[in-house]
């Protein structure tokens, strides 16, 4: 599979048992801020992330679901605070440097509030949410992937 799931394909079953389970798949994003350095790359998963709503998977087919796709170049986040991300960047153990990066842009890119390099939006979770019914229970469960940032 994939790191970033874009091919994925789900199929839902009992435990040991090829019989599908009617169910529902729902995944979200969470779009997180990652630092470059021609290269070298920090991850900010905890920083300040950008939460989507769910959607419904696309069926193809028998209880099988494709994931939904992701336009990486159009990907949402929040306004950046400048200020709040170089302390939040020192705030961390050996980051200084790191956040030396980021003092270096000019003072206008420092001002605004849009993305600029050397930081840069991914998808840092993928979430989905399956929810069904199994011998007359309902039953909602959750499957989180972790997603490494760069190549």
């Amino acid at each position: 599979m994939e790191t970033n799931l874009e091919n994925a394909h789900f199929f839902v079953t009992k435990k040991n048992v090829l019989d599908p389970i009617p169910v529902e798949i729902q995944e979200a994003r969470t779009h997180v801020m990652t630092l470059q350095n021609e290269g070298p790359h920090l991850d900010l998963y905890d920083w300040n992330p950008f939460y989507t709503q769910y959607q419904a998977s696309e069926p193809i087919g028998n209880h099988r679901f494709h994931a939904l796709p992701v336009d990486y170049d159009n990907l949402e986040f929040k306004d950046i605070d400048y200020p709040n991300l170089i302390a939040y960047v020192d705030s961390l153990e050996g980051a200084s440097e790191w956040a030396d990066l980021i003092r270096k842009l000019d003072s206008d890119k420092l001002e605004s509030s849009e993305v600029h390099y050397p930081l840069s939006i991914g998808v840092g979770y993928r979430w989905f949410r399956i929810q069904g019914e199994l011998n007359g229970q309902s039953f909602k469960k959750w499957i989180q992937f972790i997603l490494p940032q760069g190549c």
